[in-house]
């Protein structure tokens, strides 16, 4: 029986965690756009969630979809879009 107790707080502790680690994020969309601008990017259009910008030349797709942030490999790809070394 204890067995199953032991189980069972750690699977709860284990989901617990798990749901925390799929809520964080990488980077606020709002510092993602704010780094764009510092180079040089302007707002174009929204289609949906997704905020198109431009510096001319580059064109950085930014999603936004709530309070979900921009993940890590998302956030470098929005980077390599817009010509951004980092």
């Amino acid at each position: 029986m204890q067995k199953i107790e032991d189980f069972l707080a750690y699977y709860s502790y284990f989901y617990y965690i798990c749901s925390k680690v799929r809520t964080m994020s990488y980077k606020k969309v709002r510092d993602v756009i704010r780094e764009l601008e510092r180079n040089g990017f302007h707002f174009v259009r929204q289609t949906g969630s997704h905020m198109v910008y431009t510096d001319g030349i580059h064109v950085a797709v930014v999603p936004d979809h709530g309070n979900k942030g921009i993940e890590k490999g998302t956030y470098y790809s929005i980077l390599r879009q817009a010509g951004i070394k980092k």
